[in-house]
């Protein structure tokens, strides 16, 4: 199930994959981020939006439910 989880989020678009990671692994808030990356905050809550909804169309329902508590949504 990990590697299962390791792969979809490696196949995310790059902004996607970088704001996931920073948000989620890095621990870091939105304002964070977007400072981090020269981005504005709106940016940051959409590719936030945008990487759980492709990763509910790449992963089985057991890995979604994973994903979802570990990122606290």
């Amino acid at each position: 199930m990990a590697g299962e989880i390791h792969t979809a989020i490696a196949t995310l678009p790059k902004g996607c994959r970088q704001v996931l990671e920073l948000a989620y692994f890095g621990e870091l808030k939105n304002d964070e981020i977007a400072e981090q990356l020269q981005i504005s905050i709106n940016t940051v809550k959409t590719q936030k939006a945008r990487a759980l909804q492709l990763l509910r169309l790449k992963l089985d329902v057991g890995s979604l439910i994973l994903v979802l508590a570990v990122t606290g949504f």
